[in-house]
């Protein structure tokens, strides 16, 4: 048993740089894909209208955003807990975070 935990130790610390490599493809990929539609919203879609070209530059600035924090999520195996109250969309609220961490400095 304890040669089966040394093994798997040996392929976690092979696997770290290729899932690092990974990471960073996906998120430059992701980051290449998102300024290329920014571009071309404002070529296409800004001449025609401004608000327009607000949003689709919002929504794509968002999903970037969302891709970076669903793969560090998922990746990492981090579990997010929702404590609390539910609030209403067009309320507003204060979220106050308190997080534990190995690398809480």
């Amino acid at each position: 048993m304890v040669v089966l935990r040394r093994d798997k130790m040996r392929l976690a610390l092979l696997l770290a740089p290729a899932r690092l490599l990974l990471i960073f493809l996906v998120l430059s990929g992701t980051g290449a894909v998102a300024v290329l539609v920014d571009v071309l919203s404002f070529v296409l879609v800004r001449p025609l209208s401004l608000s327009a070209h607000r949003r689709v530059v919002t929504v794509v600035s968002y999903g970037f955003l969302l891709c970076g924090s669903f793969l560090i999520d998922r990746w990492t195996r981090i579990r997010l807990r929702f404590y609390g109250t539910r609030v209403a969309p067009a309320a507003s609220s204060l979220v106050v975070v308190n997080h534990c961490s190995n690398v809480d400095w």
